[in-house]
């Protein structure tokens, strides 16, 4: 279903993250290698907003360009193993049907070689 981390942080209630971004575009800007996504045990935005200084110290001021602090009211998870089962049925549906399509015309291509009258 989700990851330890994920249920982790859900159980715990979590409401706040950041979401830091560092300079420059890291290795490669489509897959965001240089932004990352904290889940924060803040209990309010004050809290927050210290625990994220103390992040944007650790990392260290020029390493970080932006911090966006994230508050949630609910949390859904997307569950990953159940959409990837059925993409796979999905495929595999296709596939037989493509193969089904395939021996029926083989099928008739052999039925008028060996029955040509009927």
């Amino acid at each position: 279903m989700s990851s330890e981390r994920t249920k982790k942080s859900i159980s715990q209630g979590v409401q706040y993250y950041v979401w830091l971004i560092g300079q420059g575009y890291g290795c490669d800007y489509s897959i965001a290698c240089n932004e990352c996504l904290r889940a924060l045990s803040a209990d309010d935005l004050e809290q927050a907003k210290q625990e994220v200084a103390m992040i944007v110290d650790e990392y260290g001021e020029p390493e970080i360009e932006d911090a966006v602090i994230i508050h949630t009211d609910r949390l859904h998870i997307f569950d990953i193993d159940e959409h990837r089962n059925k993409a796979k049925e999905e495929l595999r549906r296709q596939e037989e049907s493509q193969r089904e399509s395939i021996e029926r015309k083989q099928f008739e291509q052999l039925k008028k070689k060996f029955e040509p009258d009927v």
